[in-house]
This record gives C-alpha cells, structure tokens and sequence, in this order.
C-alpha cells in the first residue's frame, strides 16, 4: 500500500517513537505501520553520519593523493634540472719550436698527459715522480679521465670530445728533461655545460693551459 509523503516518518498518533521502534505488529488494538519511524531514525542517525564520514575520508585521500603526486613530479623535475651536463671540449695543443731542450739546447719531443679531475688538491700538491709513475693510486677519486701525448717541437693537435660530467678541472703534466727549471704541471678550471677551447701550449720550460668559452 502506497503512503502519501505527509504521513512518512509520523507515528500512530497513541505511540511515542519509542513505542514505534519495540512495536508489536501483532497487537489487536494498534495498527502497524511497518518501518515508518525505524526509516526515520536510520536516516537520521545510521545514513547520515556514514555518508558524511565516508566523504570526508574519500576527500582526505583525494588530497593526499594529489599532493604525493605533485611532490613526486617537482623531485623528478627538480633532479632533471640539477643534474650537471658535459662540457664541450675542443682542445688544442701546441709544442713550442724550442720545447725541452737538451744538455746542448737542441729540442726534443716531450710527453704530456691531460687530466679530468673532479678537484685539484690531489694532483696540485703531488710531485712529479709520483704523478709520472701512479698517477691513478695518486689522484684516486679525484681522477675522471686521463690522456697521454708526445709533442714534437713545433707540433701541434686538436682533440674534440665531451668532459665527464662531474669534471670541474683540466690539468697537463709535461715531462721536461730539466724539471728542478722548468713548470711541469698547470690547471685551469672549466665551464660547466659549456662549449669551450682548451688551449695547451708546451713551452721550452713550461706548460700553460686555459679555458675559454666559445
């Protein structure tokens, strides 16, 4: 039987609403109106309270979704933006026509090695002997590459290629004949993420190196 909205959720006019709820539908003298006022009070305090809840919940969740998100994508942007990119090198080396000169002043070709560090102190504070002969066990973490020429006098040579990317120094050893006169070791610092000419000139007793961004 279909009730009209004015007579939902009201009791028999001889029941309180806790009579509705222990109601006996067997009772010959009351008309029972099944789940009228039981609706009412589910509505009122089960539904309600429970959606409510569970909105609140889903909304936090939400949220905290969202801002995981967001955080994750600024890290990710954040680690592509910090991470360093490798110097483009165009190195160009140069033997100068009197480079290491002999007991009776006549040149001769001299070795020079080319180092990446990633800091200087190692490879500034070291003597020769121990560059020369271990120069990795030496230079240890500091070391990122290392490139080893002969220079004629009067030579000169181009090497193009990209720096590690942690690379912050170049530095040059030369092995001159007379080293207690002569400037064997020279650095310079590099431009990071740069095109740059590296220019390395072996003089008669001295070795120079620069950077210079293109």
């Amino acid at each position: 039987m279909f009730l009209p909205p004015s007579s939902w959720c009201l009791p028999p006019p001889s029941l309180s609403s806790a009579a509705c709820a222990n109601h006996n539908p067997a009772a010959p003298t009351q008309k029972w109106r099944p789940r009228t006022t039981c609706m009412r009070h589910a509505c009122r305090h089960d539904v309600r309270p429970t959606c409510s809840t569970g909105s609140s919940a889903m909304r936090q969740r939400t949220g905290l979704l969202k801002w995981i998100s967001l955080v994750a994508c600024a890290a990710a942007l954040w680690g592509c933006a910090g991470s360093p990119k490798p110097a483009r090198l165009d190195i160009r080396m140069s033997g100068d026509a009197q480079v290491n000169p002999d007991a009776r002043y006549r040149p001769s070709p001299v070795m020079v090695r080319l180092y990446e560090l990633k800091t200087p102190a190692a490879f500034e504070s070291a003597d020769f002997f121990s560059l020369f002969d271990k120069d990795r066990e030496t230079l240890a973490a500091d070391l990122n590459a290392r490139d080893e020429f002969v220079l004629q006098p009067g030579q000169s040579l181009t090497l193009k290629r990209e720096a590690r990317p942690d690379t912050r120094y170049l530095a040059v050893l030369a092995a001159y004949r007379d080293l207690e006169r002569s400037r064997w070791r020279a650095v310079t610092a590099l431009h990071p993420g740069k095109a740059q000419v590296v220019q390395v000139r072996a003089g008669a007793r001295a070795v120079e190196i620069s950077a210079v961004p293109e």
